[in-house]
């Protein structure tokens, strides 16, 4: 029963009439039961993060990956194609997009790529894929640089340009070697399922500093040293609370790391062969 406004309004008139009115406001009436609070509902218990890395609520919201699909289901591959997005830049002005995929092709060879897609954001049916794709990324040493990655740089360094890329979550530098250790060997697993693979590839670029994939294009180096297992860590030096500077024994010898705390999880920032004494020099790894 509503109470009355009029009712509860108060009069200083005298104060037993004052006595009343507060009397009469706070009572409840006699044939109102007090409503009882709900029980919380039970929270579904959540599923456990990967060891190592911090859970994401909100995982990276990609525009291009249905268009990418449309094209594949065009193409009739839809049952021979895993893929997974790793990078992708939108140009809104122009109404062009460009996506780097992780591309599993059961049947090819090699069946396991890392390239680049364009898109038109803007047509009669919505975004849609253009062209063909094209490697983008070494994966093998015996594979040629990419002609098109310089130009992607470019497109992805263009003021207004919207990038999304996968990020670490990886909570110490521990976690990181065991990552990019794990992510290496399903990777160069031919036997692994293509879905798999690919997964393994979106973490390894998730785990490197965007000067290694995009400008260093040393993907399939970290895969050379990481692919036969976690490796033998010689010296650790803790330059600050954010950075470590390891040197690590490897499937091809011994190579300096440094890895680096972003605020989204630590990743490998370089990656490099040990500095020679001066009097020896010391020579680039051969590409």
């Amino acid at each position: 029963m509503a109470r009355s406004q009029r009712w509860c309004r108060f009069r200083s008139h005298t104060v037993l009439g004052a006595l009343l009115v507060l009397s009469a406001c706070q009572r409840p009436a006699q044939d109102e039961t007090p409503p009882q609070p709900e029980a919380p509902a039970e929270a579904a218990p959540a599923e456990p993060a990967p060891a190592g890395r911090a859970e994401h609520a909100d995982g990276p919201r990609w525009r291009t990956t249905f268009a990418f699909d449309e094209r594949i289901r065009g193409d009739g591959a839809s049952d021979l194609v895993e893929a997974t997005p790793l990078v992708e830049v939108i140009d809104h002005i122009r109404g062009d997009a460009r996506t780097v995929f992780a591309v599993h092709r059961r049947g090819a060879e090699p069946s396991l790529r890392i390239e680049q897609w364009r898109f038109a954001t803007r047509g009669p049916a919505g975004m849609s894929a253009t062209g063909e794709p094209e490697p983008l990324l070494r994966l093998d040493r015996d594979d040629p640089p990419a002609a098109g990655l310089q130009e992607f740089r470019v497109f992805a360094a263009v003021p207004g340009n919207k990038v999304l890329r996968r990020e670490s979550g990886l909570d110490s530098v521990d976690a990181l070697l065991a990552s990019l250790a794990a992510a290496s060997k399903t990777a160069r697993d031919p036997a692994a399922a293509g879905a798999d693979r690919v997964a393994a590839l979106a973490e390894l670029v998730a785990d490197l500093d965007d000067a290694l994939v995009l400008e260093r294009d040393v993907l399939y180096r970290v895969l050379d040293t990481f692919a036969a297992g976690p490796p033998e860590i010689r010296t650790r030096e803790e330059l600050s609370a954010r950075r470590a500077r390891l040197l690590i024994d490897g499937g091809r010898g011994p190579r300096q790391i440094e890895a680096l705390k972003l605020h989204e999880g630590w990743v490998l920032r370089d990656f490099r062969l040990p500095e020679a004494p001066a009097d020896e020099g010391a020579d680039e790894e051969t590409p």
